[in-house]
């Protein structure tokens, strides 16, 4: 008897919510999941490469564990998993594989690419050293340009 009364109420409480539509916003909830998903998906091209760490060889074997950031022609931004470093690499240094394997997919986020073009357009192979009297600004040139520290310390009140 009394199962019977719990099975009356349970029956009543779901006509009512389907009268008042309950059952309706829950669908409304799964389609705005559906479309936000939709959406995150399409940020990123369809190619897995953009999606998982990789591993880079170049031509003369040595590798490189990172993830693909962006792809403009043969150039590609890559930002290594041991420092999270970004920096740009030319295709056509790396093996005769991983280079096939990028010039098939198209570019993506070429806007990064001009942008760490134009971060390391200061750093020249024969860039001279730059005095620094704060340790904060020597830190940030090093992060922006990749390039390392070197401390001198000198004096004798250690």
């Amino acid at each position: 008897m009394r199962i019977g009364k719990i099975l009356v109420l349970l029956i009543l409480i779901a006509a009512i919510a389907n009268f008042y539509g309950v059952f309706d916003r829950f669908s409304g909830i799964e389609t705005l999941k559906d479309k936000a998903k939709a959406v995150a998906e399409s940020a990123l091209p369809a190619d897995p490469i953009f999606k998982t760490p990789t591993t880079l060889k170049d031509s003369r074997g040595r590798s490189l564990e990172c993830r693909i950031l962006a792809k403009h022609g043969d150039t590609i931004a890559v930002q290594r998993n041991s420092d999270q470093q970004q920096f740009l690499i030319s295709s056509k240094k790396l093996s005769p594989g991983d280079y096939q394997r990028l010039a098939m997919i198209s570019d993506h986020r070429t806007d990064l690419i001009r942008r760490l073009q134009r971060d390391n357009s200061s750093v020249t192979a024969n860039r001279q050293a730059r005095w620094h009297g704060s340790m904060d600004q020597a830190v940030s040139e090093a992060r922006r340009t990749g390039l390392p520290i070197y401390l001198l310390f000198t004096g004798t009140d250690w």
